[in-house]
């Protein structure tokens, strides 16, 4: 959803002043799919297509890494 921009970009390392508003488009526009933790319903992992419907980002917080997240959002 939408307002999960601003965590998505808070995670990615290339930020700039209007990559958040990317992220809303991109989210908006093109779709995206989102893994949250069941008890604290975190969002730990993610992915949405970009504006040419390839995969834009596909990322996984650090601490839940090798655990099969981002396979899962690949094949969705």
């Amino acid at each position: 959803q939408v307002q999960h921009a601003k965590q998505l970009n808070e995670w990615w390392p290339y930020r700039y002043r209007t990559s958040q508003q990317y992220f809303e488009s991109a989210i908006k526009y093109f779709g995206a799919f989102g893994l949250f933790d069941k008890t604290s319903g975190e969002l730990v992992a993610c992915v949405f297509q970009n504006d040419h419907d390839a995969v834009g980002h596909l990322y996984t917080v650090s601490e839940r890494c090798n655990r099969g997240y981002g396979c899962t959002l690949a094949k969705a």
